[in-house]
């Protein structure tokens, strides 16, 4: 009797072309993402954070709160969209670099004027932290760090589907073998036991008795 419960899978069968990336869809979450980090910056979150080590001499809690703004743009892109590992790349990457020119762009306005009569944490330290101790000219470092962020959101998010892909497609031969090997190995079982005599059976149930004195 066949398993129904999974249906074989040909090698060569045809996959379901990946859907069109929504690039306006991209967008919009990019810069959804960019609001939260100009509020983050603003708060003060990477600066505070900032002296913190996550990993000592790599990434600091002030860097990682940006990370998780690119890391979040992404997965709300990719989310419930039939993509591509590409095309799950690019969307991560461009909602990604939507989202880092907000504190590129406050970066610069920091240069220029002073926010820090509304804004406390509109300070040198929240650009050091953001362009990596480069001031004005480094401006551009939060949107290629978000780009690099979102593109490797999307290929791992990618990544983990195709992981999991051969263990659904588990070939049904496969299954009805191991099967009829579990059955040979019941049927060995049953007729080995059966070979002893029953009190044999009996002691090799309750193991051995000790010797009387």
């Amino acid at each position: 009797m066949t398993n129904q419960a999974v249906a074989p899978v040909a090698p060569d069968a045809p996959v379901a072309p990946a859907a069109a990336v929504d690039w306006r869809r991209v967008v919009r979450i990019g810069l959804l993402g960019g609001v939260v980090a100009l509020y983050v910056c603003l708060v003060g979150m990477v600066e505070v954070f900032q002296p913190r080590a996550l990993v000592t001499g790599i990434i600091t809690l002030g860097q990682t709160t940006m990370v998780l703004v690119g890391v979040g743009a992404a997965y709300l892109t990719i989310r419930g969209q039939s993509m591509d590992r590409a095309g799950a790349a690019a969307a991560g990457a461009l909602a990604g670099a939507v989202a880092g020119i907000f504190p590129a762009v406050l970066v610069v306005i920091m240069e220029v004027v002073n926010l820090r009569a509304m804004f406390l944490h509109a300070s040198p330290g929240t650009s050091a932290v953001l362009t990596l101790g480069l001031g004005a000219a480094g401006a551009w470092v939060p949107i290629v760090a978000l780009t690099v962020v979102g593109a490797a959101t999307g290929l791992l998010l990618t990544a983990r589907a195709d992981i999991q892909r051969p263990a659904t497609s588990f070939p049904e031969s496969r299954l009805n073998e191991f099967s009829r090997q579990r059955k040979k190995l019941q049927k060995i079982n049953a007729g080995v036991t059966a070979g002893f005599p029953q009190n044999s059976r009996q002691h090799l149930g309750r193991g051995v008795a000790p010797a009387s004195a």
